[in-house]
């Protein structure tokens, strides 16, 4: 359901507020530190830029110090004219990693990036990109 809503209307469901640009908890919480993964005991993740080897594009993401409580999924992505579409997506509990590739010998010139989905105890979802990489293939 909140893959169809727009990243503000998702973190106000998911309780947040938008505060320039970054997610903040409100309520009682909001005096803890501002690191939503490590308030709800998950101490780090992070999505890489993707890169082209040879002939495919390969990203990296990883989280460390979390529970298996945890879910994150991985997207690598390219942008077409249609808008971001999903090329691989793995997903893993708890401290983990995922190296998702893509093959993309002959297609043209697009950007790709790195989008990870993280899922606390809860059911709320905290998302993390990479920056935008642009290769031909």
């Amino acid at each position: 359901m909140l893959e169809n809503l727009g990243k503000a209307t998702r973190l106000a469901v998911a309780g947040l507020a938008v505060v320039g640009g970054t997610a903040a908890m409100t309520g009682p919480a909001a005096a803890a530190p501002s690191n939503e993964s490590t308030i709800q005991g998950c101490s780090s993740s992070n999505a890489a830029v993707p890169w082209q080897s040879g002939s495919e594009i390969v990203t990296t993401a990883s989280s460390s110090g979390c529970d298996r409580s945890w879910h994150f999924q991985v997207l690598l992505e390219r942008e077409s004219w249609r808008g971001w579409i999903t090329e691989r997506n793995p997903s893993w509990d708890g401290d983990g990693s995922a190296t998702p590739k893509y093959p993309c010998g002959g297609m043209g010139t697009y950007n790709y990036r790195t989008t990870i989905y993280k899922t606390n105890p809860a059911g709320t979802v905290f998302t993390s990109q990479s920056g935008v990489a642009r290769y031909s293939c």
